[in-house]
């Protein structure tokens, strides 16, 4: 993190870093009194104010996609411990304690936290806890000796963080703005004129990735836009939750498709909603016992005889799809919904996929290949999370 070649002038210290939001953030505590002047691999050196400080660096639990987060222990000059976390505010949430859970304090970070994601920015929770010697050395000692079994999994190690990442106090939240490069949306407007379909395939919470739509002209207020997410507030089991969402989804794009059904004169005048009915619901017969549940019934078995008939008579309905990863979980557990989500993924203007890790991202071209083996797909991506998702597309770009 830090250019040591030249030290004694604690003003010409130069920070370097893998991370740029980690590097931004180090430079904004700088420029607010709190300089990190030091860095090696057990030990960190601030000058807060005109004093300087030690901190021992007892153990790093390293980010994954999976976490979200990433924490650290650190024992002062003093002898206390604490252990510091930072990431995405569902996964810090739900780990802080009782008290900073329900605080005011919490209440108005959320609030600040969905008014920022909604500008475009990038947002971290950060939160921290005191732990006793004791903790930490019977925790560092379980820790130590899982690290020794050999063939330990990805599953143990998280679950050894698990241990010690919980009954948080809340500190804030950060921000990072991420600046699209130049002339994004012109060559997005030029390829999707090619009639390229894009997904996004996004870590970012949704308001992140929906506002960065908009700005690079992915998706506009123009189009009808379906949302699948979860509600943070239910205090509801999240597979029931993604099971209502998605049900909502495919009763609200039916309702959707049965608009431009009779817009664009598809269903005959003399039919009416029977007809429309009929279609969408083949069980049901014209007039039958059942017709009187046939417009529940639609709900579930979507048609998509009709979006191939708007897509054959060169109908332009653009729509897109927001979906979170928790929901795509539930959905990819169900091959009939699966199906019928991804033909109408495939007709749609553009999909953002949000808070995905990857493997999902991977799974996500996967199924696409499966689904539609006559396109080729192209994953352009320019992280370590985009490699898997890389190199199952047809065709690969790393930047």
């Amino acid at each position: 993190m830090v250019d040591t070649n030249n030290t004694n002038n604690i003003d010409d210290v130069k920070y370097t870093a893998t991370s740029p939001d980690d590097l931004e953030l180090v430079k904004f505590a700088a420029k607010q009194g709190y300089k990190l002047i030091k860095t090696s691999f057990d030990e960190k050196k601030l000058l807060i104010g005109r004093k300087q400080y030690k901190f021992k660096i007892l153990q790093a639990l390293n980010f994954s996609s999976e976490r979200k987060r990433m924490s650290i222990i650190v024992e002062d000059e003093k002898g206390v411990i604490k252990i510091y976390t930072k990431g995405a505010d569902m996964e810090i949430s739900k780990r802080l304690c009782h008290k900073s859970r329900f605080s005011e304090n919490y209440k108005i970070t959320i609030h600040d936290i969905e008014c920022i994601s909604n500008l475009g920015y990038r947002t971290l929770m950060v939160a921290y806890r005191q732990i006793s010697r004791d903790e930490y050395l019977q925790w560092k000692q379980k820790f130590h000796m899982e690290d020794l079994n050999e063939g330990k999994s990805t599953k143990i190690i998280e679950l050894s963080y698990e241990a010690i990442e919980k009954h948080f106090e809340l500190l804030g939240a950060t921000i990072v703005e991420d600046k699209l490069q130049d002339e994004v949306p012109e060559t997005i407007q030029q390829l999707k004129l090619a009639k390229i379909k894009f997904w996004v395939l996004t870590g970012d919470k949704m308001n992140t990735a929906v506002n960065i739509g908009y700005s690079c002209n992915l998706i506009s207020k123009e189009q009808q836009i379906f949302k699948l997410q979860l509600d943070k507030d239910k205090n509801v089991n999240m597979n029931f939750e993604s099971h209502v969402q998605i049900n909502k989804f495919f009763s609200e794009f039916n309702s959707f498709l049965k608009k431009l059904a009779y817009k664009y004169n598809l269903i005959p005048d003399d039919s009416g909603a029977k007809y429309f009915q009929s279609i969408v619901n083949p069980n049901a017969e014209l007039g039958g016992e059942n017709s009187s549940n046939s417009e529940s019934v639609s709900e579930e078995n979507l048609n998509i005889d009709l979006l191939k008939s708007l897509e054959q008579k060169k109908i332009n309905e653009p729509y897109s799809i927001i979906i979170e990863a928790p929901i795509l979980i539930v959905l990819f557990q169900d091959e009939y919904q699966t199906e019928k989500f991804l033909a109408i993924c495939y007709n749609s203007n553009a999909v953002v996929c949000c808070r995905v890790s990857p493997f999902q991202k991977s799974q996500i071209v996967q199924k696409m290949k499966q689904f539609a083996p006559q396109s080729v797909t192209l994953a352009i991506g320019d992280g370590g999370n985009d490699v898997s998702m890389i190199m199952e597309a047809h065709i690969g770009i790393g930047i």
